[in-house]
């Protein structure tokens, strides 16, 4: 998969952004029209890549810590960990 750097996103050869959870666990979201985007981990890092049109809905996600500190649950993660999550360099 080829992947490159754009407006500060990383986008794949179909367009769609890279995006991670703020933790390294498997994570499903839903958006309202009913498209799921399962985040997997790999090599400490659990990306998705979603179609532009949602990225704003999943950065609405927010994550509540036990201190009750609120913060965004995902974000745009940047070129080298996404090559590495697609097993292009260690």
């Amino acid at each position: 998969m080829d992947v490159h750097q754009e407006d500060g996103r990383v986008v794949n050869e179909d367009g769609q952004v890279a995006m991670a959870f703020f933790q390294e666990l498997p994570k499903r979201v839903q958006m309202p029209d009913g498209t799921i985007y399962q985040f997997m981990p790999k090599h400490n890092i659990s990306v998705a890549f979603i179609q532009p049109q949602h990225v704003d809905e999943v950065l609405k996600h927010q994550h509540k810590c036990c201190g009750g500190s609120v913060h965004r649950a995902f974000k745009f993660p940047n070129l080298h960990n996404v090559r590495l999550w697609l097993g292009y360099e260690r």
